[in-house]
């Protein structure tokens, strides 16, 4: 299953069409989103998309009354997990995603977990610690 990892929008609403975009033409079937939506219009945009979200909350989101509404409205594809972190599974890997990274390391030498997401500081970040794969998007400013 293809999965796209996304964080720190920051009300950047070009680039993430142009990333939800490139998700639908990859044929995406998961969204994990980390955090800093900032506003409701992007909670709606990913709400409204036609790949499911699954999000955490980052350090910029105001409008969190919003945005759970969103979130829990009708027919909407943006699932909120009220937290900043989070354990999801898919295919049977078992993957802890954090809009932090101070635990990211800790997490990751743990053993249990096949990945770790996270995002906060914006910079673009792949690397394996022991056999899981630690991975930070970068922010929608680059």
């Amino acid at each position: 299953m293809k999965i796209a990892i996304m964080a720190d929008v920051h009300d950047n609403f070009n680039n993430l069409v142009g990333a939800l975009n490139i998700a639908k033409r990859k044929k995406v079937k998961q969204i994990i989103f980390l955090g800093d939506f900032c506003c409701n219009g992007i909670a709606k945009l990913l709400a409204a998309f036609d790949i499911p979200v699954h999000a955490i909350w980052g350090n910029n989101d105001g409008a969190k009354g919003s945005i759970m509404k969103t979130s829990l409205s009708k027919g909407s594809n943006l699932s909120v997990k009220n937290n900043i972190y989070d354990v999801v599974e898919f295919n049977g890997r078992k993957i802890f995603i954090s809009h932090y990274h101070d635990i990211v390391k800790s997490m990751a030498k743990s053993g249990d977990f096949d990945a770790i997401f996270y995002g906060h500081d914006h910079n673009i970040n792949k690397e394996m610690i022991g056999k899981c794969l630690v991975l930070n998007p970068g922010d929608f400013w680059s």
